[in-house]
């Protein structure tokens, strides 16, 4: 990759489904700010194998794949959260299939990006109807196939995230029947491992004022924002302004909070078989 011409830059891992990293991206093109490499790459699930490569330096994913990273044996060090974003995922069914509860589909297929959060919501979902994971055939799809599978019968779920989750009920004929709210707290987490903290603190610091400033930036810019960000063409303008609109961009520090529902999701993932032990997050905390 071009980037990996400019060691001199911290390299940025930027992927569809981090919308935080995205901006501060639109925010540093902007104000020509050239302190970053933005690497582009198309699955946050390999953020980990990322940053082992060197290809990245910094990530941003939801709350899921740094624990799988841990999980096999990346020392990731946690450096800022997102807000909880409790409107930004939720399992959609055909609205003239009949209305079931969760365990109505058990055995059934259901649509997801699997090792994402959406793992983590359908196994916390799944305790709460007395069943696991594993009673749901899940299919790991794109959005964009998710979609179509679901509109065509061959699944009978489909676990979304924005800004596909305003598209598909602005298109009718989708209903919610779960979502995160009260869940999950549904977070971006923005990580690296622990040699990139000791010899890039300084750069990581400058990037995480960056990301502080994605919320003002989209406050004053969301029609511009919105205007870049639908040139990918998967979703128009109109439904990217909502989306930009509907949600806290404000950064948090880690603290024990955080680290906490990190546990409590490593636990869950761990008695579903998802990740091989659960483990202790106590440590994590970054204090640079």
């Amino acid at each position: 990759m071009s980037s990996l011409l400019t060691p001199h830059r911290l390299r940025v891992g930027v992927h569809a489904n981090n919308l935080h990293l995205r901006l501060a991206r639109l925010l540093a093109e902007r104000e020509g700010d050239q302190r970053w490499a933005f690497v582009e790459y198309a699955d946050g699930r390999a953020t980990g194998e990322m940053l082992v490569s060197g290809e990245i330096e910094l990530g941003g994913t939801g709350s899921t794949p740094p624990l799988t990273a841990q999980d096999l044996g990346l020392d990731v060090v946690y450096l800022a959260a997102s807000q909880p974003r409790p409107a930004n995922g939720a399992i959609l069914r055909r609205k003239d299939d009949a209305e079931v509860a969760l365990a109505g589909l058990a055995g059934c297929r259901i649509a997801l990006v699997e090792g994402s959060f959406h793992t983590y919501l359908l196994a916390h979902l799944a305790e709460q109807a007395g069943l696991g994971i594993a009673d749901f055939n899940r299919i790991d799809l794109s959005p964009a196939a998710s979609a179509r599978a679901l509109r065509q019968r061959e699944v009978a779920a489909w676990i979304v995230m924005d800004p596909h989750l305003h598209a598909e009920l602005g298109e009718g004929g989708l209903a919610a029947m779960a979502d995160t709210q009260g869940v999950i707290p549904n977070r971006s987490l923005f990580w690296t491992h622990r040699p990139v903290l000791d010899r890039r603190a300084n750069e990581i610091a400058a990037f995480r004022k960056l990301l502080a400033r994605v919320a003002s930036f989209v406050e004053e810019h969301a029609e511009m924002a919105a205007r870049q960000l639908s040139a990918s063409g998967d979703v128009d303008e109109a439904r990217w302004l909502a989306v930009l609109r509907s949600r806290d961009w404000r950064i948090a520090p880690i603290d024990a909070a955080i680290l906490a529902e990190q546990q409590q999701e490593a636990a869950c993932l761990a008695r579903h078989g998802i990740l091989r032990r659960a483990f202790d997050l106590s440590r994590s905390e970054d204090a640079a």
